[in-house]
């Protein structure tokens, strides 16, 4: 009878209570619990082994197998077969335990399988383990089973699949994919390969914003370039990163450069040629530089953009290194507050 009510599973020997509600032993209206024993004759201290050939001590292998009795009915060469494929995948052996105690359906479940198959197979040795890791300890287990298609949804819309494994490494796996619906993760995508492959391949991490973010980021630089869509993506593609930035903040680095008499074509013009001037802080670094190019007879307008569009690095400039700049051009002679310091200095700064 016991037999029968396990399925057929004499492997495992069992202690029953049969414990009915009036105090009676009756198995009509009783409940059986079961117990397995860790007797030679049951599967058990095989799995137990096998757990610990895999980095487990013996107390938490038991202690897995008797919260999650799946486990503990695996055949052996079942679960060596799994955990092969998961230290395959890149994990390193220190973080399987870990791994395991907190997503034991990655020792059972099929879709998980189909993942740690990607890993170990297409992607092998691409994923930074500790990266994995962290994949793993933070991703449910439904967000991973879900991973697969998210890659392959990659490759299908242009990431090339020799560059799978960077794209993923560069970004949040669990922000830009696991959390995300697939529809969401094609939308992202479709956005950012309509600027051009290169961006998500040189940059990654921007699958983090999603298109909901990306969106008026890349319209806030269509308005700087004239309305000219293509121009705008070719500025993203001269620096990726600049769609890091909000539409906020790029309009109000906008905002600061009219205030100091350029053009919005004009201050289009300086981020072809230097991108990295919506990085600067306008009060802590834009304002200074400004102000010493005033001193040295550079006003605002047509002439702070000239000089900007020759001398793009200027801005860029640490104050240390453009203090040691100035030192050495006076020992050469030329004389600070002038015309002749602000060339030089422009000479100086030209990539």
């Amino acid at each position: 009878m016991t037999a029968a009510l396990l399925g057929g599973a004499p492997a495992v020997f069992i202690r029953k209570a049969l414990v009915c509600r009036s105090g009676r032993r009756s198995a009509a209206a009783c409940v059986l619990r079961t117990e397995a024993r860790y007797d030679g004759g049951n599967p058990l201290p095989g799995i137990v082994h096998l757990l610990c050939e895999f980095g487990f001590d013996g107390d938490a292998a038991r202690a897995l197998c008797d919260r999650h009795r799946h486990v503990a009915l695996l055949r052996p060469e079942s679960l060596r077969r799994r955990l092969d494929l998961l230290r395959s995948a890149g994990l390193a052996e220190a973080a399987v335990p870990g791994a395991v105690a907190r997503l034991p359906e990655i020792l059972t479940s099929e879709k998980m399988q189909r993942l740690l198959e990607l890993l170990a197979g297409e992607l092998a040795g691409g994923i930074e383990p500790a990266k994995l890791e962290r994949l793993l300890a933070t991703a449910t287990a439904p967000e991973l089973a879900g991973l697969p298609d998210k890659i392959a949804l990659l490759a299908e819309l242009g990431v090339p699949r020799a560059r799978l494994a960077g794209v993923l490494n560069g970004a949040n796996i669990r922000k830009a994919l696991c959390a995300r619906t697939a529809e969401e993760v094609e939308e992202t995508v479709r956005l950012l390969m309509r600027v051009g492959a290169e961006v998500v391949l040189r940059r990654p991490a921007l699958l983090n914003q999603g298109a909901a973010q990306l969106r008026p980021r890349l319209e806030r630089l269509r308005e700087l370039a004239g309305g000219d869509a293509r121009e705008a993506a070719r500025l993203v593609r001269k620096l990726p990163g600049i769609l890091a930035y909000t539409a906020d903040h790029v309009g109000e680095h906008v905002e600061y450069w009219q205030g100091e008499g350029l053009s919005r074509e004009q201050v289009f013009r300086v981020a072809m040629v230097y991108p990295s001037v919506f990085s600067a802080s306008r009060e802590r670094r834009l304002a200074r530089r400004v102000e010493l190019l005033r001193l040295c007879g550079v006003r605002g307008g047509e002439q702070l953009f000239r000089f900007l569009v020759k001398a793009p690095l200027f801005l860029g400039l640490s104050e240390d290194n453009l203090g040691k700049k100035l030192a050495f051009l006076v020992k050469l002679g030329h004389r600070p507050g002038t015309r002749e310091m602000a060339g030089a200095v422009a000479a100086g700064c030209w990539p």
